[in-house]
């Protein structure tokens, strides 16, 4: 079964809209399918000024943008 994503780039043009949640301190996430724990997941990540996040593996695909 296919996954379909609205277009990104729209998403990109009004990110106040989106629905952001905390995931480390100064990042937070939009989960645009998933829910990170098992199975396929893609996510948005929006850093503030100096945020980080730990370095980590990925057994699967990650999609960065």
């Amino acid at each position: 079964m296919p996954i379909v994503l609205p277009d990104i780039l729209t998403l990109a043009q009004e990110p106040e809209q989106l629905d952001w949640s905390p995931f480390r301190p100064g990042v937070t996430i939009h989960r645009l399918y998933g829910d990170g724990k098992k199975g396929p997941a893609a996510a948005l990540l929006r850093y503030e000024p100096g945020a980080t996040v730990p370095h980590h593996d990925h057994t699967g695909y990650e999609h960065i943008i």
